[in-house]
């Protein structure tokens, strides 16, 4: 199961969705129940956080920590999109086969359907 997951389930178990993810999460790293997202995750999974609504006087500093971390990885996302148009201008894009595969799958292997693939002809069955 994705590492995100385990934090939203250990959130909708404990508190709802009604106040969203990002400030229990945030609070629970404020706390120090983890050191970063990962370690909050791999906890989470194994239900050993504890997660909560801010006090109203820490609320805004949680959403300033959350807000600046969402705009971290914005900007990570637009300097990599930024890489990879210059890489197209300067050696051109892959006319056969894409640069990034994106695989989607269930996360069950039983349930995953297999699809054909052009240069081996069709899927299995």
């Amino acid at each position: 199961m994705p590492w995100v997951n385990h934090l939203v389930e250990s959130v909708v178990d404990q508190i709802g969705l009604e106040h969203g993810v990002a400030l229990p999460v945030w609070d629970a790293l404020r706390r120090h129940e983890a050191g970063d997202l990962a370690e909050l995750a791999a906890k989470a999974a194994v239900g050993a956080v504890r997660f909560e609504l801010p006090p109203p006087a820490a609320d805004d500093e949680v959403r300033r920590q959350s807000r600046a971390a969402v705009a971290a990885g914005i900007a990570r996302i637009d300097r990599a999109r930024v890489e990879r148009e210059h890489l197209v201008r300067t050696v051109g894009d892959a006319p056969r086969r894409p640069w990034i595969y994106l695989i989607v799958a269930t996360g069950d292997i039983h349930e995953d359907i297999p699809r054909p693939n052009p240069q081996r002809g069709p899927a299995p069955t």
